[in-house]
Formats: structure tokens, sequence, C-alpha cells
């Protein structure tokens, strides 16, 4: 995407560089969303599946639910600094990567000092969210104006929302994924 992108608005042609920033942000959202919410609602499955330990799976599932969605975040983000990088301008990725290890460290010793593993995962999931919510929407401010909320609408509730379906729908029709 990033070298269609660039091509694009070197062009000035920045609907197309719309275009394909919506495009990018919907399949990852289609995959990050199905795999992230998936291994979170069958955490201990997946763990049982794996190790075929149930002492493993009551120990690290709730640990991958919270890994598994902060993942998720952390991989839809990772579409801003395409935008970023298709506008020649990094200021904002460097910045916030030089302070980010500032606030995450102490979150997470937190999280893993008084909570141990499962503090660890639930740190690295709020500071995912915090993160998703307050620099998600500064970057689409400064790179195209007005446009957070329809990105939003667009290309992230609908495959989330598709996602939490079929999830649901799963569990309400008791489709049993281990025996």
């Amino acid at each position: 995407f990033i070298p269609r992108m660039s091509n694009y608005f070197s062009k000035n042609d920045l609907k197309s560089v719309i275009n394909l920033y919506d495009q990018q942000t919907k399949l990852g959202m289609i995959i990050l969303s199905s795999t992230s919410i998936m291994m979170a609602i069958y955490s201990y499955e997946l763990i049982y599946a794996w190790s075929g330990s149930k002492e493993a799976a009551l120990f690290a599932g709730p640990i991958l639910k919270y890994y598994a969605l902060g993942n998720g975040l952390l991989g839809l983000s990772s579409f801003l600094y395409n935008l970023q990088y298709v506008h020649g301008n990094l200021t904002y990725h460097v910045k916030i990567n030089t302070v980010y290890p500032l606030i995450t460290l102490p979150i997470m010793l937190y999280g893993v000092y008084n909570y141990g593993a499962l503090g660890a995962a639930k740190a690295w999931f709020i500071i995912r969210i915090i993160s998703f919510l307050i620099i998600t929407p500064l970057i689409h401010n400064v790179f195209i104006k007005g446009y957070h909320l329809k990105w939003l609408k667009k290309n992230i509730l609908p495959p989330f929302f598709l996602t939490l379906s079929y999830v649901f729908l799963i569990h309400y029709l008791h489709i049993p994924l281990i025996t």
C-alpha cells in the first residue's frame, strides 16, 4: 500500500491516498479483529489445544486474552505509520516512540509487581487502548483533518461488530471448539 499511496501523494491525489488508506485499514481490521477477538474469547481453548494441559489453560488463558486484544490494537495502530510515511513526516512517530517507553515502563512494572503475568497483560491492554484513543485521532487530525470519525464508522466499526456477532452466534449456538 505504501508505494501506491506515495505515488498518489506525489501527484497530489489525496483522494486516492485516503481511498488506499481506507482499504488497508479495512482489510487490516477484518484480519485483526477476527483474530484478536477469537483469541480473546477462546483463549482457554487455544491454550488447552496447544498444550493439552487444563492447568496451563487456566493460568495462561486470561493472560492470552489481554495480549490478543492489545496486539490487535497495536496492529491496527501500525497503519498510522503508513499515513505519516506517505506524507514524508515521521516527526510524530519519532516523538511518540521516544516518549512511549517513559509512560509504558512504569505501568508495566506496576502491573507485573502487583499482579504478576496477568497484571502485565492487563497493563499492556490498557496502554494499547489509551494509545489508540489518543494517538489515532491526533495523527488523523494532523494528516487528514476531520477524518477520524468517518474512519471509525467506515473502516473500524463494521468489521468489529461483524466479528462480535459471529463470536456471539458461535457462543449462542453452543458450538464446542474443543471436546
